[in-house]
């Protein structure tokens, strides 16, 4: 349901994947993550911007679209910056 409504408030300019990391294959692959999870006491789910854990346990609408405003905004800072 949050990724529906993402995918509608942001169209291309955001990408969402879920990955089930109870999956070993996926585990494999996301090892540092798992280790992570493990080391830190985190609580599935979890949600990433650019590699970064900004949720953990629980999520919501609001609190996903505010992580993603914040850092479309630090993009198109960082942008301007470089022209």
């Amino acid at each position: 349901m949050i990724a529906r409504a993402i995918e509608r408030e942001y169209g291309p300019s955001v990408t969402m994947e879920y990955f089930d990391l109870s999956r070993p294959e996926l585990r494999d692959q996301y090892e540092s993550v798992v280790n992570r999870v493990k080391e830190k006491y985190m609580r599935y789910p979890l949600v990433m911007i650019d590699g970064e854990v900004v949720f953990n346990g629980s999520l919501d609408y609001y609190s996903l679209s505010a992580a993603i405003n914040k850092r479309l905004s630090a993009m198109k800072s960082k942008a301007a910056e470089n022209k």
